[in-house]
């Protein structure tokens, strides 16, 4: 299998169906190469209930519970589940273009990169603040927005973004996954787990497509 999706989730039951229905559209999502495995991180608004209905009758879908808090555990939980070569990190806000698996399936077996990512563009229900300057660079990361252009090639420099970020399982493995103690841990916001791995991976000569 080329590619495991995988979701972790904490109280947002009322996204997931129309997450689901948005990657049940992408083109290739019917392929053998391509799971999704969703990991409910002690919610207690009944997202393991919705899940379970979800994900019934869905073969390529899966659910599992992450009883340890904090997103980097239930991202490595997810990691340990995969069947892919390639693990798919998304938001469980994402809701994914139709192409965007296909460009997936067609560039990672040509360029085999320890990390790739493509464009990341807010929701158009993202409220921003009135003061905020959405042309200043600083801000992208809190808009989750990323556009590295149309072409498919190496980056020299950049990051990741967990809305749309793949990782080699094997290297992933190989930097001993996500730091346990960074990100969110439930109601309390944190971050920069993601930078933290793949710092570590570009030290030891990772690629970023």
């Amino acid at each position: 299998m080329l590619i495991t999706a995988v979701i972790c989730t904490y109280n947002r039951r009322e996204l997931l169906e129309n997450q689901i229905r948005a990657i049940e559209a992408m083109t290739l999502s019917d392929s053998e190469d391509f799971e999704v495995i969703y990991v409910d991180n002690n919610s207690s608004d009944g997202t393991a209930e919705e899940l379970a209905r979800l994900c019934e009758g869905r073969p390529r879908f899966r659910f599992l519970e992450e009883t340890e808090q904090g997103s980097s555990a239930a991202r490595n939980r997810g990691a340990q589940e995969a069947l892919g070569e390639y693990i798919w990190y998304l938001d469980d806000d994402s809701l994914t273009e139709r192409t965007a698996l296909q460009a997936y399936m067609t560039a990672l077996p040509v360029w085999e990169p320890d990390i790739a990512t493509g464009e990341i563009t807010p929701r158009a229900d993202t409220r921003i603040p009135w003061w905020f300057d959405i042309k200043a660079k600083q801000f992208d990361a809190y808009l989750a927005r990323a556009n590295f252009g149309g072409e498919t090639r190496l980056l020299e420099k950049g990051h990741a973004w967990g809305p749309n970020m793949v990782i080699r399982k094997s290297t992933l493995i190989r930097a001993g996954g996500f730091s346990q103690n960074l990100g969110v841990f439930g109601e309390r916001r944190g971050g920069g787990e993601e930078e933290e791995l793949q710092n570590r991976i570009f030290q030891s000569g990772g690629r970023l497509l």
